[in-house]
């Protein structure tokens, strides 16, 4: 009987804490994004963009200083420091 009486306040119990676990599930809202998807996807292609040209930009730097090193090697082959 008192086991039967334990068991009958244990379910009692998580009946009342699902009660309040579903009261908070229906007070929390779904918020809408503040900034429109259109808006987001623009500022994401623009930044693609801006990346790729600075991708770009990096290439022809690196192509630059391999051949500033090349020639500032041929000018010290062609004069050695003593």
């Amino acid at each position: 009987m008192k086991k039967l009486e334990e068991e009958r306040a244990a379910l009692k119990a998580l009946e009342d804490e699902l009660e309040e676990l579903k009261a908070g599930i229906a007070k929390i809202k779904v918020k809408q994004p503040e900034v429109p998807v259109e808006d987001l996807q623009k500022e994401l292609d623009e930044k693609k963009a801006a990346i790729v040209a600075l991708e770009e930009e990096l290439k022809t730097l690196t192509k630059s200083e391999k051949e500033a090193k090349e020639k500032l090697e041929a000018y010290r082959k062609k004069y050695p420091s003593e």
